[in-house]
């Protein structure tokens, strides 16, 4: 379909943060799954994974790149992040971590996701999809804290999303965002690719639905992590995701 666009993002190595285990890897999975099961045509899909990713080169995939894939209300576009996640200290607003981001400067080397959002809103798809492998509780996906002195209970508040956009993330927000070593991705990654592989599909009407999706990959991955990690979704359960 030219009417579908991706925009993919695995930081897996940071200048000055410990790595994000497996985050590059689901990353260039994610790919391979918009071109072979999404249908999403080459020159449509940017990846950025690593040393690709820093705050300028994610900047300009949001206000260069995306506004030239995206034809406004036509385009349905898929969104995945994987890699780190930091709150501000009072839980008000919540960063996605670029290669040369600075953990202590979040407002300076970081992107919101705020402005992450609100940057692709700009560019008026028809729909968006998005799938968040990280957390915002400071930690990485082996439990290491990125900052020591920050508290782990930090629970970010949520906004409201337009009503043409899905998010699925990975886990709460004060919850660690895991792997799964024996298959070297993120536990939610890994259940994302299983599901839409068809494992989501309950009915086997050779469809997913938004609910189906997060019922396998919140049933899943609770089970893979003793139930430490429960993911979530914002949106109307009741679209496709695949058809």
């Amino acid at each position: 379909s030219r009417d579908r666009a991706a925009l993919i993002i695995g930081l897996e190595q940071y200048a000055a943060a410990p790595p994000a285990d497996y985050a590059s890897r689901d990353a260039q999975m994610f790919a391979d799954y918009a071109r072979e099961k999404l249908g999403i045509a080459p020159e449509n899909i940017k990846v950025l994974t690593d040393t690709e990713a820093t705050r300028s080169g994610l900047l300009r995939a949001l206000k260069v790149w995306l506004p030239q894939a995206v034809q406004p209300d036509k385009t349905d576009l898929y969104v995945f992040y994987a890699g780190h996640g930091m709150p501000t200290a009072d839980g008000s607003s919540a960063y996605l971590v670029p290669y040369d981001g600075d953990i202590q400067l979040l407002e300076d080397t970081a992107i919101s996701r705020k402005r992450f959002f609100d940057e692709i809103s700009a560019t008026k798809p028809r729909s968006a999809t998005f799938f968040f492998d990280n957390c915002y509780a400071g930690t990485t996906r082996s439990e290491e804290r990125l900052l020591a002195q920050k508290p782990l209970s930090i629970r970010v508040q949520e906004s409201p999303v337009p009503d043409n956009y899905l998010v699925f993330t990975a886990g709460e927000s004060n919850q660690t965002a895991g792997v799964l070593d024996e298959v070297k991705h993120g536990r939610f990654s890994y259940f994302v690719f299983k599901g839409l592989e068809g494992e989501a599909d309950a009915n086997q009407d050779g469809k997913i639905s938004a609910g189906e999706l997060h019922t396998y990959v919140r049933e899943s991955v609770g089970r893979f992590s003793a139930g430490a990690q429960t993911p979530t979704m914002l949106g109307d359960a009741g679209r496709w995701v695949l058809r």
